[in-house]
């Protein structure tokens, strides 16, 4: 049986290939093709994940025994082909003591090293912008793009000529670890692509074709930071270092960009593009020669990926861009859900509400307003609906609470533990991901009126939590 290990690289559609992979493990084990589960990231009725980095990342082995037992007896039923696939295996942290080990774990089987590549002079861009993004950068885009001293032009040369890049000596690591293995070599590029369509030509490299059985995964939802983006990044990093807020901050300003539309791809200046590609161009040339099967170089179409304008014209636009997302900051981001007194800190009450008490918040008045936005990069993946859950208590004769979210109204509801649900569609948000949800009360009475207390507030219902989720996923 040949194992086909489809080792990445990044930002070349790996999660839209294993997304489709794991849709249709039933398809392509029809086809004789196995997919392992083993070590997979996919559950079985989920189609996210990252392949199987679970395993590939660790290689313990124990677990590497329990991937080749299972492989061994997909060859025992029959299978002609397996998969394997995480893009870490692209990178150069698994270096030759790694393909060691999953070569030893693999003694026997045929190896086909399938590898998609990007033109290194976009691919470096987008990926210094992903690592903005992820909060993992230790160079901000300035400091790449027009280093102001001796450290920060070494480190911009680091950057610019990164090592991961040099796609002959990654497949070179893997030819001396596995030395007979089969390359498979193909460029993300759409006019390099079976038919121009990336899983086609997936399917392509590992020998089937699509027909009527094959089951569209859909999108995956991965957007990109435009520079303007990553440099208001940059800027609220100085400000909030924290982690967790800065997983808010990006949240809200993809929220702006998808909103909006994305600006600038780009930030390098044409000449600094033109030496990426010359200082990469006699490695790419020798790829060509030991791993692609015609020999030519590999990047046939090399798109004009630098700004067209200075760097300060994309540093007012982020500026503007920033203020939006400023003001966006107002609006709560509720994470997931909130209970007792911290309702009061983690959503907006606007008006109609006590103070907070250890339970939750009293409503006063006949009208209560509640705003918040919700988490678009978990909960909005795809299209579709939230369920939203508010529960708490009533006062005096008060059963239920009249309703309306986003304009739309829900009717009378009994707002309780183990009811108090409702469906949000996704079209039915407003703008940025936000939410205003209206109470109208009954009978709203006061204490002083049906207890003869001292308190004249004129409460009906006690809000003790309040939560959302993605319906059907």
């Amino acid at each position: 049986m040949e194992i086909v290990l489809h080792i990445g690289t990044d930002k070349t559609g790996s999660t839209s290939i294993q997304k489709a992979a794991f849709a249709n493990r039933e398809w392509l084990a029809g086809h004789s093709i196995y997919l392992p589960t083993t070590g997979s990231d996919h559950g079985k009725d989920k189609v996210r994940g990252k392949g199987h980095e679970s395993r590939l990342r660790q290689l313990d082995a124990e677990k590497l025994r329990g991937l080749a037992g299972e492989l061994r007896r997909a060859a025992d039923q029959g299978y002609h082909r397996a998969l394997l696939s995480w893009e870490g295996m692209g990178s150069r942290q698994f270096g030759r003591r790694q393909i060691g080990a999953l070569q030893a774990a693999l003694d026997g089987f045929e190896i086909t090293i399938l590898v998609y590549l990007r033109e290194q002079a976009e691919i470096i861009q987008s990926g210094i912008l992903q690592r903005v993004k992820q909060n993992t950068s230790t160079l901000e885009i300035s400091a790449v793009e027009s280093p102001r001293n001796l450290a920060e032009k070494l480190r911009s040369l680091v950057a610019l000529r990164n090592p991961n890049r040099n796609y002959y000596r990654l497949l070179r690591r893997w030819q001396r670890g596995i030395p007979r293995a089969i390359f498979s070599v193909r460029i993300f590029e759409q006019a390099q692509l079976r038919d121009g369509d990336l899983i086609g030509d997936f399917l392509a490299q590992i020998g089937v074709t699509r027909d009527e059985g094959f089951v569209e995964a859909g999108k995956t939802y991965n957007p990109s930071l435009d520079v303007e983006g990553a440099l208001v990044l940059e800027s609220l990093r100085r400000d909030h270092p924290e982690a967790s807020d800065m997983e808010t901050l990006l949240d809200i300003t993809q929220s702006v960009i998808n909103l909006e539309g994305t600006s600038t791809r780009y930030f390098l200046s044409e000449k600094a593009v033109a030496g990426i590609r010359s200082y990469f161009r006699r490695s790419n040339l020798r790829l060509a020669r030991e791993f692609m099967a015609d020999g030519s170089y590999p990047f046939r179409t090399m798109r004009d990926c630098w700004r067209h304008e200075g760097l300060a014209a994309i540093e007012s636009r982020a500026a503007v861009l920033l203020g939006k997302v400023e003001r966006l900051r107002q609006v709560p981001t509720l994470m997931g859900q909130t209970e007792g007194e911290t309702i009061a800190s983690e959503v907006e009450l606007c008006a109609g509400w006590a103070r907070p008490v250890s339970w939750g918040v009293w409503s006063i008045g006949t009208t209560s307003r509640i705003r918040f936005r919700v988490y678009r990069h978990r909960l909005l993946q795809e299209e579709g609906a939230l369920r939203l859950h508010i529960h708490g208590r009533y006062y005096g004769n008060n059963t239920k609470t009249r309703v309306s979210i986003n304009g739309t109204d829900y009717g009378e509801l009994a707002l309780l533990a183990g009811s108090g649900n409702m469906e949000i569609p996704v079209a039915a948000l407003q703008d940025n991901e936000v939410i205003e949800i209206v109470l109208v009360h009954q009978q709203p009475i006061s204490p002083a009126e049906l207890e003869g207390k001292s308190d004249r507030r004129a409460l009906a219902f006690g809000i003790e939590k309040l939560a959302y989720s993605r319906v059907g996923l």
